[in-house]
């Protein structure tokens, strides 16, 4: 049949839940609306034609319509809150089809009776009409509800007339007489039904793709958090590179030549001892958060996080036309972004200094970890010597070191001492390391102009 198959609202995710409940509200509060304005209406119709109708028939009426105007107000006034009573939908449902019933059994006192009961077509629209309204509530049961409470409510005044012998009775449909037909008077009943029936196919049809609507709306909320998340740990060049290439995004990986930047506040643990642990955890987070953006900003890929520094790629995965000149850059305007921050920082607080390496080489890029997490990243000999050019900031007392490939890159743009072989030898490097002059840099920089180009020395 065509109710099975109907989705459960209670199997569904809570979000989901709130959302389809919030739009069932809404269509109880229209329904309330519509069941006002018809009241009205149906009031100052009784009243404006008073004349013609019997003094009876125009209290009846006019108490009737006075009544379902009262229960709208109150239902409007229900809205209110998060949720109708669960009876208060059926006592609706009732009251609709019992205030056309009185208005019919009222123009049993006009003179042309239960003629103009039974043949005049407006108490069927009426029945027609509140049956097909509850589809608004998107309930298959309350729908049926109404089609049978109009059905019935319209057989027992039928069969009200006919036991009072207030008609006629005839075998055929007769046209310009004073009988009813008992066939016609069936077929109206059964088209009351049948508009009950209409109305509940509707809300079965309606609630589905409300349902369906609502899961697709929630679905787009997580998804969009999920996107917040991302921007958050992932470079927009891995998001867009995922989005634009997913068929690259699977385990394994590739050789790749990119730059890898690495840094470290240099004597951390120090710095963290004379400061409560959640001072600690805002120094870092406001310095993450500092080198990030500056990463993104000169193209670069955030790979992860490491205690107190961050680890970057630069070429990868989109080529870059100059990585390391960008790697460097970065590094320089990430020194810059530590002494102005120091300089904003209250007095006694300890200042931060940092050390980076970067190292140009060929690597292997891709994802590794599992089919449930994987983590897109690089490894080779390039990150090591990354770490180790980093590492070795401190007992340089440098700043930012690179290996020859860099240096080849930024020759002749930013000055650079080669350190002797003793300290290369000492490093364990088995090619050329050069310190970035820094202060000449930062100098130029400060001073509202790009980097000073100088001459490297080897």
């Amino acid at each position: 049949m065509w109710w099975k198959g109907r989705m459960t609202v209670d199997d569904l995710p809570d979000e989901v839940k709130g959302i389809f409940r919030s739009e069932v509200h809404r269509g109880q509060r229209n329904t309330f609306i519509i069941r006002l304005a018809v009241a009205i209406v149906g009031v100052a119709s009784v009243l404006a034609v008073g004349n013609s109708n019997s003094a009876t028939t125009r209290h009846i009426g006019v108490a009737a319509g006075l009544g379902a105007l009262a229960f709208a107000v109150v239902g409007l006034l229900l809205a209110r809150r998060q949720a109708y009573p669960f009876w208060f939908k059926y006592a609706g449902v009732t009251a609709d089809a019992t205030v056309v019933s009185l208005v019919s059994i009222a123009s049993l006192y006009n003179p042309s009776g239960a003629y103009e009961v039974l043949l005049f077509p407006t108490a069927l629209v009426l029945y027609m009409m509140f049956n097909m309204l509850t589809a608004l509530q998107f309930s298959v049961r309350l729908s049926l509800f109404a089609a049978v409470m109009a059905g019935v409510q319209r057989g027992l005044i039928f069969g009200y007339c006919v036991q009072q012998k207030l008609v006629v009775l005839s075998s055929t449909s007769v046209y310009g007489v004073r009988a009813v037909a008992t066939d016609d008077q069936v077929i109206t009943i059964v088209f009351i039904v049948v508009s009950g029936i209409i109305a509940a196919w509707i809300s079965h049809t309606a609630r589905r793709l409300l349902l369906q609507s609502a899961q697709a709306t929630v679905r787009k909320r997580k998804l969009e958090q999920t996107q917040d998340v991302y921007r958050r740990y992932l470079s927009p060049h891995v998001r867009d590179f995922a989005v634009r290439h997913p068929e690259a995004m699977h385990m394994g990986g590739a050789r790749r030549v990119g730059a890898v930047l690495t840094t470290q506040i240099r004597d951390f643990d120090k710095v963290a001892d004379q400061l409560a642990p959640e001072h600690v955890v805002e120094i870092l987070n406001g310095h993450y958060a500092s080198l990030v953006e500056i990463i993104f900003r000169h193209g670069g890929t955030l790979d992860k996080f490491t205690g107190s520094g961050v680890s970057a790629i630069f070429g990868i995965p989109t080529e870059l036309p100059d990585a390391a000149g960008s790697a460097v850059r970065a590094a320089i305007e990430m020194h810059q972004a530590v002494v102005a921050w120091n300089k904003e920082r209250a007095s006694g607080s300890p200042p931060l200094r940092i050390g980076i390496g970067i190292a140009e080489g060929l690597v292997v890029v891709g994802n590794v970890g599992s089919s449930e997490r994987m983590e897109y990243t690089v490894i080779g000999k390039a990150v090591s010597l990354s770490r180790r050019l980093r590492a070795s900031c401190l007992p340089l007392d440098a700043d930012i070191l690179i290996n020859s490939p860099v240096h080849d890159a930024i020759r002749g743009l930013y000055r650079a001492e080669r350190l002797s072989p003793e300290a290369t030898d000492a490093m364990e490097m088995d090619s050329a390391v050069y310190r970035i002059d820094l202060a000449a840099a930062l100098a130029n920089a400060f001073g509202g102009g790009v980097v000073a180009t100088a001459s490297t020395t080897r």
